[in-house]
């Protein structure tokens, strides 16, 4: 499974046998020979030099199925059917958190125009979908640390509304697609926030709160 990057020309390929995602570079590399294949394509042939790197290779038992959003990156794994977040504005890429299906078997996946993850489960035989709106947490934990968006897609106003576990220097912040913060605070306490979306772009955006080493991220959607 792969995805190309369109913006910068890398392209993201799931390594099955190595239990990792690499990428190449497909503006480097020169021309080696031609192959033939059974089907009718515009080109099937061998390039050697191809700069390529290592960009995951811890966490994954069997990484399979990959999409791209902007400088993030979602891979799934067959093995425990966990579907992982990483920030890929570095290399290797950074481990953002997970979300757990709890079905293994899990296959490809994408994410649909609407910040929807669709996904497919070879063992039961399933296509599901997970619902930004919903509040998936991405990392779990327990119960008393949690907290709920909404409403969730948001175009003028988001809510949060926190448990009772968290301490007064908790911190929450939100990003954009491209990892850029655009907002940042502790919560002091305090047991519901609001802040105003009206201006921001349209688009999916993650907001993170963290106590001590507990961390929890879940999406937006803005529209």
């Amino acid at each position: 499974h792969l995805i190309l990057n369109k913006s910068n020309g890398w392209l993201y390929i799931v390594d099955i046998g190595n239990d990792r995602v690499f990428r190449m570079n497909t503006a480097t590399g020169s021309f080696s020979a031609n192959l033939s294949g059974l089907e009718q394509v515009a080109e099937y042939a061998r390039y050697m030099g191809v700069v390529q790197e290592a960009v995951i290779d811890t966490g994954l038992i069997q990484p399979c199925g990959i999409d791209l959003l902007d400088d993030r990156i979602i891979v799934g794994d067959y093995a425990s059917g966990d579907i992982r977040f990483y920030d890929i504005s570095v290399t290797p890429a950074i481990y953002l958190g997970k979300i757990a299906t709890g079905s293994p078997g899990l296959t490809g996946l994408k994410i649909g125009p609407q910040g929807n993850i669709w996904y497919t489960n070879r063992v039961t035989n399933q296509v599901r979908k997970i619902i930004p709106s919903v509040s998936t947490s991405i990392i779990s934990s327990e119960k008393e640390f949690d907290f709920k968006i909404f409403p969730n897609p948001a175009d003028k106003l988001i809510n949060v509304q926190f448990s009772e576990g968290f301490a007064a220097a908790a911190s929450l912040s939100i990003s954009d697609a491209l990892g850029r913060t655009i907002v940042s605070t502790t919560l002091n306490f305090r047991k519901q926030m609001s802040f105003n979306c009206s201006e921001w772009t349209q688009g999916i955006y993650m907001m993170t709160v963290q106590d001590g080493e507990k961390r929890i991220n879940k999406m937006i959607q803005v529209r």
